[in-house]
């Protein structure tokens, strides 16, 4: 009863903050009096969470990108809990996007006017609601000084579009690309956002799930074999590893690796990529592939539109060009799989409205029975209590995890082992693990989207080390190069709005 009163209560915020943006919306944004006639930027940020890696990642680079990131005033590295400095930001010139007739060259001085985590008072994070809040108070208070405003993703970017008193075309800049900014992009309203190529994400996460179990089952690729490292788990820096099956099998092709950039995966000695990519990482500690993201706008929007105007579906999309990397019908399984997929915040947008619809997609395709577990973001002992209720009555081949809001890994890979040594016969593990790697869980352990870490934001390798799991892997976004990618897009943004403005005159 409660869960749906919280729902209802969600969706009339929603609809009342949607509503007061027509009621109320009078200003309409004007550059030249927003910049000082052509001489200062001034933007707001709306921070996800301090702690969330990817959100350092997301501020750290956008202000990189607007020269406003002072490194030496940085917390234990946490970008979002620096004090950002007075930036000088050169557009037109040699860096216009029109090169046969450049705007001439002005120096701008940029200023980070307002930042701040959007934390509600119930401790959710990321939270719209309280971005909506947020932003009011802060163009009462800047008003048109406000040259645009920035925020870590889309969900706290359409909180803050809908603000009472938001001045109309003010700019506006998200990060997820959910389906409703991408509709918002087409008409005007949010200037920008941030693909994290869900559609590669989610495939190449249970692709590689499928890759392990297969692998442990038939020895293919030197995994549960003495021919495996089991000091790096597979990763070798001076040649190729044994274990590089989990990430290439079924991926866009049967062809061998050297042939693989030609359909969207890399070689894994080079960094040489294209947006589409996955980034097989053999650093020791992290064990990840990366999937790259992608910058969408008003130039590249119609990719992700139909003839109709109206943003393509994860169901259109799975097998697109975009950005998959499992071939339909290039894996074919033989046999099911029990997966047991947990999701720590069931409340995050990008989370449960762009990544989950693909995962639908993927899992008939690759043989994977997958059992759903939601958690509010905020109480992980209902998740280890959903646990331990799903695994009493199934047995699972693999967990997913995803880590968002939370930093706690140790826990949830003690409470997990349980489950898997249970499932493998083996009792309750020791404390701490087994120190022998052959006496531990073949079971695979798979974080998704968000790591586990520490609570400065670095990995915690700690936990992706743990001498419980043979198999603990990451599969996610390269946090650093999406931040690179929006502050990249909003300084091209910046630069076209001046080009116009001289143009114009």
């Amino acid at each position: 009863m409660k869960k749906n009163t919280l729902k209802i209560i969600t969706i009339v915020s929603a609809s009342f903050i949607a509503t007061s943006c027509s009621l109320f919306q009078t200003k309409y944004f004007d550059w030249l009096k927003s910049t000082n006639n052509n001489t200062e930027i001034n933007y707001c940020l709306l921070i996800g969470q301090n702690e969330h890696s990817d959100s350092i990642e997301r501020t750290r680079y956008t202000r990189e990108a607007l020269h406003t990131r002072d490194a030496a005033s940085e917390i234990n590295g946490n970008a979002n809990l620096g004090t950002p400095k007075i930036g000088q930001l050169t557009l037109g010139g040699k860096s216009s996007t029109d090169p046969l007739n450049p705007a001439p060259e002005r120096e701008f001085k940029v200023t980070e006017l307002e930042h701040m985590e959007q934390k509600s008072l119930a401790g959710v994070v990321w939270d719209s609601i309280t971005a909506n809040g947020t932003t009011s108070t802060w163009i009462s208070k800047h008003n048109e000084k406000i040259t645009m405003i920035i925020s870590n993703n889309d969900g706290m970017a359409e909180g803050a579009l809908f603000a009472s008193n938001y001045i109309k075309d003010l700019p506006l800049f998200g990060y997820d690309a959910n389906t409703s900014t991408l509709k918002l992009i087409t008409q005007g309203k949010i200037m920008g956002t941030v693909d994290q190529n869900a559609s590669a994400q989610t495939s190449a996460a249970y692709l590689m799930i499928r890759n392990i179990l297969e692998d442990i089952d038939n020895k293919a690729n030197g995994i549960g074999t003495t021919a495996y490292n089991p000091l790096n788990r597979g990763f070798n820096g001076e040649e190729s590893a044994t274990a590089d099956g989990i990430y290439i099998e079924g991926f866009n092709s049967d062809t061998q690796i050297t042939e693989l950039e030609k359909e969207g995966i890399t070689n894994p000695f080079h960094d040489d990529r294209s947006p589409n990519n996955m980034d097989l990482s053999k650093t020791d500690g992290y064990h990840q592939i990366l999937s790259k993201s992608i910058a969408i706008d008003d130039t590249n929007i119609d990719t992700f539109v139909d003839e109709s105007g109206e943003v393509r579906k994860p169901h259109d999309l799975a097998w697109s060009d975009i950005g998959y990397v499992h071939k339909k019908g290039s894996k074919k399984p033989n046999k099911t799989y029990n997966i047991c997929h947990v999701y720590n915040n069931a409340a995050e947008v990008y989370l449960q409205g762009t990544m989950h619809d693909y995962y639908v997609e993927y899992d008939d395709e690759l043989g994977l029975a997958i059992q759903k577990i939601d958690g509010d973001g905020v109480d992980e002992q209902k998740i280890f209590s959903q646990l331990e209720g799903a695994c009493a009555g199934t047995q699972f081949d693999a967990f997913l995890i995803n880590m968002v809001t939370t930093t706690d890994g140790g826990t949830f890979v003690d409470n997990i082992s349980k489950y898997a040594a249970s499932k493998e016969g083996k009792g309750n593990p020791p404390k701490g693990g087994w120190d022998k790697w052959e006496d531990r869980l073949d079971t695979p352990l798979i974080f998704w989207n968000k790591q586990p870490q520490t609570v400065d934001g670095k990995v915690d390798v700690d936990t992706m080390n743990n001498k419980y799991f043979k198999y603990t892997y990451f599969v996610g976004v390269d946090a650093s190069y999406g931040g690179q990618e929006q502050g990249n897009m909003i300084v091209r943004y910046l630069e076209r709005q001046y080009e116009n403005s001289i143009k114009n005159k």
